[in-house]
């Protein structure tokens, strides 16, 4: 049937309830610090002494939506371009 042993016999845990204590973590430094990207709030996490997997970490952020898009620098305007000044002497 193409379906694994184990998928016969044991039940698919849901992913909040198996990460409910990173959820927490995260949602404490997000309201705190809304505009820490992934990173940040990897090391911030490392520093308060829990040593977890940042791919363990990096799932939950994505699934909960909290990656924000990047800041992207505004253009400027079109002007019309002129020679530069060359001064004589």
């Amino acid at each position: 049937m193409g379906l694994s042993h184990g998928a016969c016999y044991r039940q698919p845990l849901v992913w909040m309830e198996r990460d409910a204590e990173v959820i927490a973590v995260l949602n404490e430094l997000i309201e705190a610090h809304p505009r820490w990207g992934f990173w940040k709030v990897v090391d911030a996490i490392h520093n308060q002494g829990i040593c977890w997997n940042h791919m363990r970490i990096c799932r939950d952020f994505y699934r909960m939506g909290l990656n924000q898009p990047r800041r992207v620098r505004r253009k400027l305007s079109d002007r019309p371009r002129e020679p530069l000044f060359v001064p004589e002497q």
